[in-house]
């Protein structure tokens, strides 16, 4: 596969064509260019990008059996980098090739409180398990009762902690916690149901079966809705109205709670 990059060596306008060529400082005088990066006169040192596909392009042309000093001449670029990036190979080659510089990602945790995040994020994991809804004032509100409880007696008691709002963008980006719409809504059972259901038959069979006990104590209570002000949202109108108005008193919330109790012995309370 050919990896050379088009060089193209251009003298400046300072050298006269007819002038006498002094080769010892040419040097100075010569500037490399390629389509990757340019190089500046050695009097003029800047910083030099290069793009994913020219890193891939080193990467493949070591791993062709050349070597790094090798590499270096042959792209004309600092043998440290060519190191630099042959140890960042792995990483380099899974980076999206959609990408037009390479920048590795830190595997440094950079959270001034890491154990405190720990265990925060343990818990807002706990708690959706269980169906909990967390808000960002709820993470920070706990974010402030665990670094009360952790750095109480040692030296980071000493500096004031702000859960704010870039604290949790930061804290959120680092653990990968995103807002999302509730897409399932509902009520479950308590994971230990067929176990409080054992217990009331129990008990209940047990109160029963004495010999002093009267029907007239066993009780069933149904509780309902009662709203005062239901109107539907249909109504027949004369046929081609461009206008259905319905008159409302403003009460369509306004609700009672009515309870029906009936009693073992037929007697209605």
């Amino acid at each position: 596969m050919e990896v050379d990059d088009p060089v193209e060596i251009q003298r400046l306008s300072s050298q006269q064509d007819d002038a006498p060529v002094n080769y010892l400082s040419i040097e100075n005088d010569i500037r490399i260019t390629n389509t990757s990066c340019q190089v500046e006169p050695k009097d003029h040192i800047g910083r030099c990008r290069f793009n994913l596909e020219f890193n891939l392009k080193v990467i493949t042309f070591h791993s062709n059996g050349n070597s790094i000093n090798k590499c270096a001449q042959h792209f004309e670029i600092d043998r440290r980098i060519v190191s630099r990036w042959i140890r960042n190979q792995e990483r380099i080659k899974g980076m999206k090739l959609k990408r037009s510089t390479f920048r590795c990602k830190s595997v440094n945790d950079l959270a001034s409180y890491p154990f405190m995040e720990n265990q925060l994020i343990e818990w807002i994991k706990e708690k959706r398990e269980t169906g909990a809804c967390i808000s960002g004032l709820t993470i920070k509100q706990k974010a402030i009762e665990l670094y009360n409880s952790i750095y109480m007696n040692i030296n980071e008691a000493s500096v004031e902690f702000k859960a704010n709002n870039g604290w949790l963008l930061n804290f959120c980006k680092r653990k990968k916690l995103v807002v999302r719409r509730i897409t399932t809504s509902g009520r479950d059972l308590p994971s230990n149901t067929i176990t409080i259901i054992k217990n009331f038959f129990n008990t209940y069979q047990n109160i029963v079966n004495k010999s002093n006990f009267s029907k007239e104590k066993v009780i069933n209570m149904d509780e309902t809705c009662i709203y005062l002000d239901f109107p539907s949202n249909y109504t027949y109108a004369s046929k081609g109205s461009k206008r259905v108005k319905a008159q409302k008193t403003g009460g369509e919330h306004a609700r009672i709670s009515a309870g029906f109790t009936a009693s073992a012995d037929f007697q209605f309370l």
